[in-house]
């Protein structure tokens, strides 16, 4: 921020059109270490607007935030389906962030570019060795000893152009810097003298996220009403359907009811 903002002033980051679809998770919002220090009665929302868009809010409640570069990590959940082109979102400092978006600004707009929705592969995993295949390639699955890791994947299309294939490893596991010397295509030198892998099967169903209800937004009186349900306030006047309500974050709608005496 370029300027100090007082109590009910904060940060609103808001996606374009190209950004529909995210959800945040505003609980969370975690201090990265070379951060300046955030207030300590920040509070974050989520809220689909009106015009569909997403919208994070970082409010201040009753404290000063300084004028200082602060750097935070959030959990989003991405659209659900693929972009051809990244979205673009906005960052912007309001006066009151609860007026947003009739608030006077504080600091002018910075306009950052996203990133792409890529489709998901087809299928991935690490091929599992049968004990004799273990024993023919010398596999040693001990702390520190190298092996090899058998690979298998599909894509949903051809590859057209030049890429990458990334492998994020848990935290612990090492890499060879120049890993392409080492990289083998023999199924006898990889799976011993039974080479044939079994039939592949179709790739499994993701599983569901769980549900985080305190982060859905536009909640009537805050009220959650059991696992995945909430009572919603603006569906009538806004989404409609629990079908427009769960798609607004990211979710599927499998069941709706109405509330008995408001």
């Amino acid at each position: 921020t370029a300027t100090p903002l007082a109590r009910d002033a904060g940060i609103v980051i808001t996606g374009d059109e190209g950004t529909r679809g995210y959800f945040f998770v505003p609980s969370s919002l975690t201090e990265l270490p070379d951060s300046a220090p955030l207030p300590t009665d920040l509070e974050a929302r989520f809220q689909v607007l009106a015009s569909g868009l997403p919208s994070l809010e970082l409010r201040v409640k009753d404290g000063v935030m300084p004028a200082a570069l602060y750097k935070f990590a959030i959990v989003a959940h991405n659209p659900v389906s693929a972009a051809i082109a990244a979205g673009h979102w906005t960052f912007s400092s309001y006066h009151d962030v609860l007026l947003y978006p009739n608030s006077t600004t504080v600091d002018s707009g910075v306009v950052v570019e996203g990133f792409l929705i890529n489709p998901g592969m087809l299928h991935a995993s690490f091929h599992q060795l049968d004990e004799v295949q273990r024993a023919e390639t010398g596999r040693d699955d001990t702390p520190r000893q190298p092996n090899n890791v058998v690979v298998k994947f599909a894509l949903d299309k051809k590859a057209t152009a030049d890429g990458e294939l990334l492998i994020q490893a848990p935290r612990g596991f090492e890499f060879e810097a120049d890993c392409l010397h080492s990289v083998e295509t023999s199924l006898a030198y990889v799976l011993g003298s039974r080479p044939s892998p079994p039939a592949w099967a179709p790739a499994p169903a993701p599983l569901p996220l769980p549900c985080d209800e305190e982060a859905w937004p536009d909640k009537q009186f805050g009220l959650i009403c059991g696992v995945c349900k909430v009572l919603v306030s603006r569906l009538n006047s806004y989404y409609l359907t629990c079908n427009g309500y769960c798609s607004a974050i990211g979710r599927r709608c499998t069941g709706a009811w109405e509330e008995k005496e408001d």
